[in-house]
């Protein structure tokens, strides 16, 4: 009775301690595994973001100058929105901070120059995580010049 006993607490120890030697080893894996789907979720939050105000702008800029469109979005965590010019190209873009400290940069295409808040010399626009931001997207005029302006209020 007492050799089963100790084989049972002898089959019983090998298996905690198999067990706590593989959980060495897939917790990290599995931390690591969980701070990528975060990033790669904030990542496409802020990239739908910029896929729906280019749609937008596109949707203004077909329609030709004098139309505007306001719409109702939701911001998904705080960012930074700027415009710029490359190669003849107009894009919106943001930066996404990663859990390991980089930055990403990310980039939709746009069909003409585009400014914030009704100030024609605005590139760039700080907006809070939040629901509910009425967006004005419209023609402006500025120096003879003819763009899009996008109204965060």
């Amino acid at each position: 009775m007492d050799s089963r006993a100790q084989v049972s607490l002898e089959y019983l120890l090998i298996f905690l301690i198999s067990l706590s030697i593989l959980s060495m080893f897939s917790i990290p894996l599995i931390e690591d595994t969980v701070s990528d789907v975060n990033d790669i979720k904030k990542s496409m939050d802020i990239k739908n973001t910029l896929i729906e105000l280019s749609n937008n702008v596109n949707l203004v800029y077909a329609s030709g100058y004098g139309s505007k469109k306001t719409i109702s979005m939701n911001i998904p965590c705080n960012m930074n929105i700027y415009y710029k010019t490359k190669n003849s190209r107009h894009y919106l873009y943001s930066y996404c901070v990663l859990s390991d400290n980089t930055k990403k940069e990310i980039e939709v295409e746009i069909p003409c120059r585009v400014s914030f808040n009704n100030k024609p010399t605005y590139y760039y626009t700080s907006l809070k995580k939040q629901w509910y931001y009425n967006i004005e997207v419209k023609w402006i005029e500025y120096n003879d010049d003819y763009f899009m302006n996008i109204y965060f209020r």
